[in-house]
């Protein structure tokens, strides 16, 4: 990582930066990726040179490419190196090439990493890093074998034994030590000469945070009174000389090397640093062959799983030490708010000064030039290492391993009532340092907020002091943010952040982003719609109004202008009633709301996945509402409530998939969780039922434009059955088109996959859905009555399909009449097919086959499958998985049972009117007429798929997904190719290579030569 390495790892991989030595800086916009073109020889030439100049033909292009001045400032020194042979490049050509595909540019960009050494040398860079880490942690005491006592400095590893080791000697052992000396020439951060010997200057404070916690010990000791009570610094084995290499008796100025060492890091961005290349290249060695440079070969050892265990749980405590120091010293960074203000404000002042002595030369009568372009623009890229992302970085460790977000916990011993009049002592989790102080911080800024919630929502994944739920993170964050716990002991001179105020900011969210009647209103469901319908208020609108256009909802507009939302959080309104209030004019989400929505919507999916109690609690809050239109109704909103109505309105996809993680994580809890139901009570979860109704209100599956459902669709050219995916043959794979439903926000789902995720190749939305769905099936089983206000054919049976004749073909590659969808990488693909496969294996499990006899009751039949489930675990030997692939009995629920029994009889469903609609108000399929089928279950839809001697749609999917990427090791392929794809990636740290933007650099580079 030095400009000076000479290992042969950093002379065979310097790659991309002109051939120097040490890990590079990777261009993602054109020296160090693939042409964009299938055949061009300027770009063939440009490649094989090592590429061009990374330049951009937007500003936009041109501040990806770089972060900071530093790093635009090695970039240009890059530059040069390839300045003379991009001149001499043959003139562009005529005609513009054909372009490659996005996938097989991508294959090529990976391909070209590994063959090239990269991946592997920021491997060998990272494990360097992290044996540096350990042997820099001072915690740990290494006792010498013969003497039985601590090591000597630098002898068995020990390279800064704890300060007893010095007490009562004469100082030598550190301030002379040859091996401290060279450490410290080489990490001290007040020296000129040791920064500028560092190539990598981001890895280089990752050096520094680990010098600065060998030196943390001794630090303290000075500055704390018994530590400074020594008449003589020496007896601690510390000088407070100056550094070294400045002259005076050459010791270590501790303190001021320890404080400057955690100020320069994030000023370096190793952070990001960390947070995006260091943590990716965790565990990931390379075993191809010298002989091999083929993307393909790129494979990991067996050891691969424990060597990234032990490196994420290594950095989790040195992390969570580093911040600990942070805010022990109180250098903790700013928000990237303050950051701003505070530049914008110097600029501001630097430019004032100028117009001071341009007023002052005129008065003198110097001729002056006339300043009219004002202050200067603040250029974030010079932006260091902010609050944001110091805790970016823990939510990172804290995803990657969730055992090491207790490192971020503290412990503390409570007493609680054995009986008898006993008390007894146990070891709980409690705030740390680091919390305590982040919860004072975002009392007083607003900006701090979202980094507060993203810090509770990866605590939660902490497990617990005894193994328990009630001790693991989850429920000490639940305790917190339900009142029953605090933080600080002076907490009341700030207000409590709860449940009710992480609810009531994304109901306002909702009701701020949610487009104004009239604008496309037949679209979307509003939330006052969600509102009602969970109200006993009578209401004189009839429940199918808003599928026929009737009612005045709101729709997804993404125009408007760019005015912020910003959620009045801090005001307590779970007290008084809630009107809405909203603004005339269009709101959009700024950085700071879109931060803070993925955080509260986080904060509530990781504390309800993992505490029974806390799903309970954010179940029962009902916030008092007033409808928006004047009427002055008031209802109450429910946590679910509010969760759907935020879906109804234009948000981005990664915030829309969240809703759905956390509304699926909300239902997960049972009955027998709770009180015990009484006897022929449903078993399924209410919460779960209750979003069925929700899922079925807002129409996320546009059932009454799909032609096999609708009598309103049927016959139209605008609209298209799903169930006909794969079953038309098309000309030829070149001429299918990229999309097969209209370009409409009223197809809801269906349109944001083929029309918003599709573009970028990722599927946020679509997979959080998608795990909506299976656990809805898992939870609560398929409602045969789901939907039979409206519809004829009531049941689940559309959005089973929506995933079985939707997604699934589309995904891979099975509709006939459709190109496949794109992937931005195998991760994203992998991750949609498994969450579409998710809601068939979900449905399946669910589904229990009837008997032949219909004399059976319904304990006899429960009976019975008892006796076929035990037969299973016994003589089958599947007692390992037998809860994966058998539901409960007593989840048997009599109402599906009866629906089960009727999908082996062939009755009709009569209408009893002529028109579209029944005397009820239901919508006819017209495709068939006066009458319908009666609906069948979605588990006997799929088991006939898969069953059937014609081998059906799904049947063939099953099969290319069992039989690709290797068969039985399909997995281990896959998960071979997300991993070399995720280095190589990481090396580009915030930057991450795009097609279109290298395709319009080397655009801008070809009109430049002309």
């Amino acid at each position: 990582c030095r400009s000076r390495s000479s290992c042969g790892g950093c002379r065979s991989g310097g790659g991309g930066g002109g051939g120097s030595s040490g890990l590079p800086l990777l261009d993602p916009l054109l020296m160090d990726v693939p042409s964009p073109y299938l055949e061009d020889g300027l770009t063939t030439t440009t490649m094989m040179m090592g590429g061009g100049i990374g330049s951009s033909s937007s500003s936009t292009n041109a501040a990806s490419a770089a972060t900071s001045s530093w790093y635009q400032q090695q970039l240009q020194q890059q530059q040069q190196q390839y300045q003379q042979g991009w001149n001499q490049l043959p003139p562009p050509p005529t005609t513009m090439p054909k372009m490659k595909d996005a996938k097989e540019w991508n294959d090529e960009l990976i391909t070209n990493l590994w063959g090239r050494g990269q991946p592997q040398l920021l491997q060998c860079v990272s494990t360097l890093l992290m044996s540096i880490t350990c042997a820099f942690d001072s915690r740990h005491v290494l006792v010498n074998r013969e003497s039985h006592g601590p090591n000597s400095f630098g002898v068995g590893n020990a390279l800064f034994p704890p300060q007893t080791h010095f007490e009562g000697s004469s100082g030598s052992g550190v301030v002379n030590s040859p091996a401290l000396t060279a450490i410290h020439s080489r990490l001290d951060p007040n020296s000129q000469t040791a920064e500028e010997s560092w190539k990598r200057r981001d890895v280089w404070g990752i050096l520094l945070i680990s010098y600065a916690l060998l030196l943390r010990p001794a630090a303290s000791q000075l500055v704390s009174p018994r530590g400074g009570s020594s008449s003589s610094p020496q007896q601690s084995g510390f000088n407070r000389s100056p550094p070294l290499g400045g002259g005076g008796s050459g010791g270590v100025d501790v303190k001021s090397t320890f404080s400057k060492c955690l100020m320069v890091a994030s000023q370096l961005k190793s952070l990001t640093f960390a947070r995006l290349s260091l943590i990716p290249s965790f565990g990931m060695p390379s075993t191809m062959s010298s002989s091999s440079a083929s993307a393909t070969s790129h494979r990991t050892t067996s050891d691969d799983a424990s060597t990234y265990d032990f490196f994420v749980s290594i950095f989790a405590e040195f992390t969570a030490q580093y911040v600990d120091a942070l805010c022990h010293t109180g250098n903790i960074p700013i928000t990237r708010k303050e950051w701003y203000d505070e530049e914008l404000n110097l600029a501001q002042s630097e430019w004032m000064e100028k117009d001071q002595k341009r007023q002052f030369g005129m008065w003198a009568g110097h001729a002056v030039e006339e300043d009219i372009g004002g202050p200067r623009p603040v250029n974030v890229m010079d932006r260091p290492d902010c609050l944001e992302d110091v805790f970016a970085l823990i939510s990172c460790i804290c995803a990657c391993n969730p055992d090491g977000a207790q490192a971020f916990w503290s412990t503390a011993e409570e007493q609680h009532d054995a009986g008898e009049g006993q008390l007894e002592v146990s070891i709980v989790l409690a705030p740390s340092r680091c919390l305590r102080m982040l919860d004072l911080i975002q009392a007083e800024s607003d900006s701090a907020l979202f980094v507060y919630l993203s810090f509770l929502s990866s605590l939660a994944l902490s497990g617990g002091t005894d193994g328990t739920e009630a001790s693991n993170g989850a429920s000490m964050v639940h305790s917190f943010l339900s009142g029953n716990r605090t933080m600080n002991n002076h907490s009341e001179r700030h207000m409590h952040f709860n449940w009710n105020n992480a609810l009531s900011a994304i109901r306002w969210y909702a009701e701020q982003l949610s487009p104004e009647e009239g604008d496309d209103s037949s679209k979307k469901v509003s939330s006052d719609r969600i509102r009602r319908s969970n109200s006993t208020s009578d209401t004189t609108e009839s429940s199918s109004t808003y599928y026929y256009g009737a009612g005045g909802s709101s729709s997804a507009n993404t125009s408007g202008d760019n005015s912020s939302a910003n959620s009045p959080i801090r005001q307590g309104t779970s007290s008084s009633s809630y009107s809405s209030g909203k603004d005339t004019k269009r709101k959009e989400l700024d950085e700071v709301g879109r931060s803070t929505l993925m955080s509260l919507l986080c904060l509530i999916s990781n504390v309800a996945t993992r505490s029974a109690a806390a799903r309970e609690f954010i179940l029962s809050i009902q916030l008092p509402a007033m409808d928006s239109d004047g009427t002055g109704a008031s209802y109450l909103d429910g946590s679910l409530e509010i969760l759907f109505s935020l879906l109804t309105v234009p948000i981005p996809p990664e915030i829309q998939g969240l809703a759905f993680m956390a509304i699926a994580n909300l239902i997960r809890s049972r009955p027998t969780e709770g009180m015990p139901k009484a006897s022929g009570e449903s078993k399924k979860s209410q919460a779960a039922l209750r979003a069925w109704e929700l899922l079925e209100i807002c129409q996320f599956v546009p059932i009454k434009l799909l032609s096999q459902y609708s009598s309103y669709a049927a016959g139209t050219s605008a609209t298209t059955s799903m169930s006909t995916f794969g079953r038309q043959q098309n000309h030829g794979t070149s001429d299918l088109p990229a999309t097969c439903f209209p370009q409409s926000s009223e197809y809801m789902m269906i349109y944001q996959l083929e029309h918003v995720e599709a573009e970028v190749g990722t599927y946020p939305a679509t997979e959080g859905f998608l795990f909506l769905l299976s656990t809805l099936v898992k939870y609560a089983g398929c409602p045969s009555n789901l939907g039979s206000q409206w519809r004829l054919r009531p049941g689940c049976a559309p959005y089973i399909e929506y995933v079985t004749d939707f997604v699934l073909p589309r995904a891979t590659g099975m509709s006939k009449n459709v190109k496949t969808l794109p992937f931005a990488s195998v991760a994203d693909e992998c991750r949609l097919i498994n969450r579409a496969m998710e809601v068939v294996e979900a449905v399946l499990v669910r589904y229990v086959v009837p008997p032949m006899s219909e004399k059976k009751t319904f304990d006899e039949i429960k009976a019975q499958y008892s006796s076929n489930v035990n037969a299973a675990r016994v003589e089958l030997g599947l007692a390992p998985i037998i809860s994966e692939i058998f539901c409960s009995a007593e989840d048997i629920d009599e109402e599906d049972m009866t629906a089960a029994i009727q999908d082996f009889r062939n009755e009709m469903i009569y209408s009893q009117e002529d028109g579209g609609m029944n005397a009820a108000g239901q919508m006819l399929e017209a495709s068939f007429g006066k009458k319908v089928p009666f609906p069948k279950t979605p588990g006997f839809s799929i088991l006939t798929n898969i069953l059937s001697t014609n081998k059906g749609l799904l049947f063939k999917i099953i099969m290319k997904l069992l039989a690709e990427h290797g068969g039985a090791n399909g997995v281990q392929e896959c998960n071979k190719m997300i991993s070399s794809e995720s280095l190589a990636r990481s090396l580009f740290r915030e930057t991450p290579p795009n097609l279109a933007y290298t395709k319009n650099s080397m655009d801008f580079h070809a009109q430049q030569r002309q």
